[in-house]
């Protein structure tokens, strides 16, 4: 949401859990006309523009690994046991490729995965 909400004209993004002190000196800094981001969340979106030629709907921007998870999302498999139990990993590693897929698509949730991966055909349903 962070990338959206900047594409969209937001002058910064704060996450609910800043401290009181933290809070109050980033909207002071709105006030000077600063923008209002942690500096995690710059080092975030600088690295996110930073990546050269992958744009969102690219499938060059997934890996082959994360290509296999997506593949069996929209074959229906989403619970990340079965994720893991189908390609062999540990549910810690599906939720970790999982994670990945959302940042370089720039999507909310796996059902998104699944509508942008059929929309733009990077994988096809039972073409594992």
């Amino acid at each position: 949401m962070l990338f959206d909400a900047i594409k969209s004209g937001a002058q910064g993004y704060l996450l609910k859990n800043l401290d009181a002190d933290e809070f109050f000196a980033l909207l002071e800094g709105v006030g000077r006309g600063e923008p209002a981001l942690t500096p995690a969340l710059a080092r975030k979106l600088l690295k996110e523009f930073a990546k050269p030629g992958q744009a969102k709907d690219s499938p060059d921007a997934l890996t082959e690994r994360e290509l296999d998870v997506l593949r069996c999302l929209v074959d229906g498999v989403t619970s990340n046991r079965k994720l893991a139990e189908r390609l062999g990993v540990s549910e810690n590693t599906v939720k970790f490729h999982v994670r990945n897929i959302l940042d370089k698509l720039h999507l909310n949730n796996r059902a998104q995965a699944v509508s942008f991966a059929l929309r733009n055909r990077i994988v096809e349903p039972g073409n594992e």
